[in-house]
């Protein structure tokens, strides 16, 4: 890993938002789909939701 270099202060603030808010999205869709009976790993469910040609 390397450091994400900011020009501006408020940058660090919001990437961790993101970072976290994102954890926090998969991990309540992974308990969901728990609770659905689908105890697929994440790379499976990852390789099923991607769209082709996307990242």
């Amino acid at each position: 890993m390397q450091p994400i270099p900011y020009q501006e202060e408020a940058r660090p603030d919001g990437h961790l938002f993101i970072t976290v808010l994102t954890c926090q999205c998969v991990q309540r869709l992974r308990v969901d789909l728990k609770a659905a009976g689908i105890i697929d790993s994440w790379a499976t469910l990852r390789n099923i939701l991607c769209v082709p040609g996307v990242g």
